[in-house]
């Protein structure tokens, strides 16, 4: 067995993050966390014909390390780079509403419509 020389409190995102990329330098992490399950609030489900997420439902790429951790965990066939075609929505008063994708736009969503 081989003991961990690193512990790193909390299974969020930047918690197994951090544990990946020790990992590949060669050291030994360990991830304690007190919830049953790792991710942190990262979570999908399925519902009725519907995916929807909790928290981050997107990665922000704005560094080349971003690339290498997408390339390495072999989720570069689930990249969508956005564009014109995507949209978010909302269920609101039951019914399905389109919202902004830019920051301004959505600031300005007249939410209660």
């Amino acid at each position: 067995m081989i003991e961990a020389n690193i512990l790193i409190i909390g299974g969020g995102i930047s918690g197994l993050s951090t544990a990946w990329w020790l990992a590949e330098g060669g050291a030994r992490p360990e991830v304690w966390d007190a919830a049953p399950r790792l991710g942190g609030k990262i979570r999908s489900h399925s519902e009725s014909g519907y995916l929807t997420e909790d928290a981050a439902g997107i990665l922000m790429n704005f560094h080349q390390e971003v690339d290498q951790l997408v390339e390495a965990s072999g989720l570069s066939d689930k990249k969508i780079s956005r564009g014109t075609d995507m949209r978010r929505y909302v269920v609101h008063k039951g019914e399905l509403r389109p919202v902004p994708m830019k920051l301004p736009a959505l600031l300005k969503y007249p939410y209660e419509q």
